[in-house]
């Protein structure tokens, strides 16, 4: 129960820094060119690093605590 409440806060915390940084114009205004330079590929990257880093995270949990019936 608890995975998704985090997840759903991570989720609503990221949400409200991306408005602030889009409010403050940290970032560009135009939607159409956004991730289409350069940083794209860094970002992707940087996604797919996480990502692993998370299933590797889930897997080392799973097999130290396994879920008995």
């Amino acid at each position: 129960m608890w995975l998704p409440v985090v997840a759903h806060f991570i989720n609503n915390g990221l949400a409200v820094i991306v408005y602030f940084i889009y409010g403050k114009e940290f970032v560009e205004s135009d939607l159409d060119t956004l991730g289409s330079g350069s940083e794209g590929l860094i970002l992707i990257l940087l996604s797919l690093f996480f990502t692993a880093m998370l299933i590797w995270f889930i897997y080392r949990t799973e097999k130290s605590f396994p879920v008995t019936k």
